[in-house]
């Protein structure tokens, strides 16, 4: 929810600063987020919170139904596309 990204930034940033707040990086590892779409109505939405999440200062990257399958090979043919935020 868009409500949610202000939050969900100030939290990723405290997180990145682990080590110096307490000593240790609590085992985080910032893997990233990938949404998928199975029709092209997820796909529109992917592309409303793309734009929402880019208003809020984040890089999301779409990925469509070719470049889906190049790169991530293991999904299922029923993915059509994605959007991936590598933070």
């Amino acid at each position: 929810h868009p409500a949610e990204l202000p939050l969900a930034r100030r939290s990723r940033e405290i997180w990145s600063r682990m080590r110096a707040l307490i000593g240790t990086d609590a085992e985080f590892d910032p893997c990233g987020h990938l949404k998928l779409a199975r029709s092209e109505a997820d796909e529109a939405e992917l592309l409303r919170w793309n734009a929402m999440a880019t208003e809020h200062g984040l890089a999301p990257r779409m990925i469509g139904r070719n470049a889906i399958r190049a790169e991530h090979p293991y999904l299922g043919e029923a993915v059509i596309a994605g959007s991936l935020l590598p933070e």
